[in-house]
């Protein structure tokens, strides 16, 4: 077995608590944000991005948006 692994990134999915998620627009679209997805970068910073489903059940993708600065989210 080869010791040249290379991770390129971790991630977690953590569930943002009903009381902290809210809503943002995308293309026209409304979505509620549900997930908080941290990954650990290569050189040690944290990404993190939030994903949302479209408010009401429409159809539409998971999309990603930025973390709004919010102490209790952090």
């Amino acid at each position: 077995m080869s010791s040249d692994l290379e991770v390129s990134a971790l991630a977690i999915n953590v569930t943002i608590p009903e009381t902290l998620r809210w809503t943002d627009t995308r293309r026209g679209q409304e979505f509620r944000l549900t997930t908080l997805n941290v990954r650990l970068l290569p050189d040690g910073h944290l990404a993190v991005k939030a994903y949302g489903r479209p408010v009401g059940g429409g159809r539409g993708a998971y999309v990603s948006f930025p973390v709004p600065d919010v102490p209790a989210l952090a």
